[in-house]
């Protein structure tokens, strides 16, 4: 499921600041306000390499995107949910497995015991387990994780 499905079942979604709303549609008695720009979220961290170089992909290739620190507020588990469907449900492709904190926790040799939940949870408390950089684009219903330019191409240009 993705973030967006939520969202058409709530009557009025929440409000997220440093978007600026553009659009909107009635939903019965409530106006559903829409951001347009930007549709993609990238969770990046400034001292990482490849996350500078998606960024500087994006900008080469006009593609708006919100850049969210990925330390501090770290994808949302549904977020995770949908990048682990688009993997293939491999647990193991979400993780920063060369970060610090993956070894500090042992978690090669926890993950294989964790349930996806439990994984998920632990990601979405823990920005620096994630792979990084994280993008989801809920409207094209993409989510990549880790930056390979041919990947991220076909998905998103």
């Amino acid at each position: 499921m993705w973030p967006s499905d939520l969202e058409s079942q709530s009557p009025v979604p929440p409000w997220r600041p440093g978007i600026k709303l553009f659009s909107g549609e009635r939903a019965g008695n409530h106006f559903r306000a829409r951001p347009q720009f930007p549709v993609l979220k990238l969770y990046a961290y400034q001292g990482c390499s490849t996350c500078r170089s998606a960024v500087q992909w994006l900008q080469q290739h006009g593609i708006p995107f919100e850049l969210i620190a990925i330390r501090e507020q770290p994808p949302t588990t549904l977020e995770l949910e949908a990048a682990l469907k688009s993997r293939g449900g491999d647990l193991g492709a979400l993780f920063n497995r060369s970060g610090v904190d993956y070894r500090a926790l042992g978690m090669k040799d926890k993950l294989p015991a964790l349930s996806p939940s439990a994984a998920l949870q632990l990601l979405s408390k823990n920005g620096n387990l994630v792979k990084r950089p994280f993008a989801i684009d809920e409207k094209k219903r993409v989510a990549l994780v880790g930056f390979k330019e041919p990947e991220w191409k076909s998905a998103l240009v």
